[in-house]
């Protein structure tokens, strides 16, 4: 399973820009499930601190090969409506909508920028995105 990710990890084309595309293939122990962390990023924004936000979350996931998968809601509105219906009531913005990036493990909200900084700060990432352990060199590489 681990060359298969490998294979395919970096396939995506968007408005004729190159998107890499990751996929987290986690196996729950008890179900059996295959858990997809994805981040909900805007390729097309005007906002500096949104732009720097993702930037810095992909970075991170990239470094610490943790896989996953980036969802542009700029360019798929069922998507962005999707995003906007499963984040819990109590990170809704008082006013608008809430601002990219949005994390996700499968239907499962993690949480947005500040809460993936805070998971970082305190060195919980794994456990914030659901996922048992950070991913080893060696299964990373096969």
């Amino acid at each position: 399973m681990s060359s298969w990710r490998h294979t395919f990890s970096r396939i995506g084309l968007t408005s004729g820009s190159l998107t890499c595309v990751f996929l987290n293939l986690e196996v729950n122990p008890v179900f059996g499930i295959i858990m997809v962390i994805k981040v909900y990023i805007a390729s097309s924004t005007g906002s500096i601190a949104v732009k720097k936000h993702q930037q810095e979350v992909l970075g991170f996931l990239e470094a610490n090969r943790i896989n996953f998968q980036e969802v542009d809601i700029t360019m798929l509105e069922d998507q962005r409506l999707w995003m906007y219906r499963n984040i819990p009531r109590d990170k809704q913005p008082e006013r608008g909508n809430p601002l990219p990036p949005q994390i996700f493990s499968e239907d499962r909200y993690c949480g947005d920028y500040e809460d993936f900084f805070q998971s970082k700060e305190n060195n919980t990432v794994f456990s914030f995105l659901g996922l048992s352990s950070q991913p080893s060199v060696k299964d990373s590489e096969s």
